[in-house]
C-alpha cells in the first residue's frame, strides 16, 4: 500500500438516551466518517446489533420518493455486539465508500 493513501477508518459515537421515558429507549452509535454521521449502529428487537447507513440515491439503489434525494440501508448482517459491528465495519470500509456513495448529516 502507498504511504501517500489515507486508509478510511470510520469512528463511532456512543449516544446515550435521557429525559423522562429513556428507560424505554435503547442506547444507539453513531458511524462517523470525517467528524461527520454516516450512519448508525443501533439493536433491534431480537437483541442482536444491526448497521444502518445514509446513502445517497442512484439507478441502482433507489427508493422512488422524489421528495429527498438520500435514503437508509440496513445491512443484512447482524452482529451479537457492537464490537464485531464496529470491527466490521472498519475491516471493510474501503468497500462500503466504494460501494455506495455516504451522504454526511450533522448530529
Amino acid at each position: 500500500m502507498d504511504a501517500n493513501v489515507k486508509k478510511i477508518k470510520f469512528t463511532f459515537k456512543k449516544i446515550i438516551n435521557s429525559g423522562r421515558f429513556r428507560a424505554f429507549q435503547k442506547e444507539f452509535y453513531y458511524i462517523k466518517l470525517n467528524g461527520a454521521a454516516v450512519g448508525n449502529i443501533f439493536q433491534g428487537n431480537n437483541y442482536f446489533f444491526y448497521i444502518l447507513f445514509h446513502i445517497v440515491k442512484n439507478e441502482k439503489n433507489n427508493d422512488r420518493n422524489p421528495n429527498c434525494d438520500w435514503m437508509n440501508i440496513i445491512l443484512k448482517r447482524s452482529f451479537s455486539t457492537v464490537n464485531d459491528a464496529k470491527i466490521f465495519i472498519n475491516n471493510n470500509a474501503e468497500l462500503i465508500c466504494k460501494n455506495y456513495q455516504l451522504k454526511m448529516l450533522s448530529e
